[in-house]
């Protein structure tokens, strides 16, 4: 780690050797600009197992509730889901029904397991529970 801190401090030292200076100027006086909120969403996906089973959810999928206080203090515009790689394999007929009838698949993108414990069902009832929180599957 401190090897390749070393070579990143090396090579950014040649770059700023040849660097042109630029000069910024901020006129804060102007009228602002409004910023879109939908900036800000989120995406959930289930990186290596671990943000949904065993982060927002239990890891049989039941949702952690008292998570649901701290992420709605963050007013999250819109939570896409599935997010990232996962949105490929994602196959959301999988996670609507009864649990204990969805299939178990692998995850090519992330050599993972998908159980649809926390299916599109769960996902729905958990972003209604976020609210103000818009829906972008």
């Amino acid at each position: 780690m401190i090897r390749l801190l070393v070579i990143c401090i090396f090579l950014l030292q040649i770059k700023i050797s040849n660097a042109q200076i630029t000069h910024v100027k901020f006129n804060f006086n102007e009228a602002s600009t409004t910023i879109d909120p939908m900036i800000y969403g989120q995406m959930l996906e289930n990186v290596n197992d671990s943000m949904i089973y065993g982060g927002i959810t239990e890891l049989n999928g039941d949702v952690r509730n008292f998570l649901i206080p701290k992420l709605s203090e963050l007013q999250i515009p819109v939570m896409r889901w599935p997010g990232g790689t996962v949105i490929h394999e994602y196959r959301w007929k999988y996670g609507v029904g009864p649990r204990n009838l969805r299939p178990t698949t692998e995850t090519h993108a992330w050599k993972g397991i998908e159980n649809y414990q926390f299916g599109t069902d769960e996902f729905l009832k958990w972003c209604r529970k976020l609210k103000p929180c818009l829906i972008s599957i």
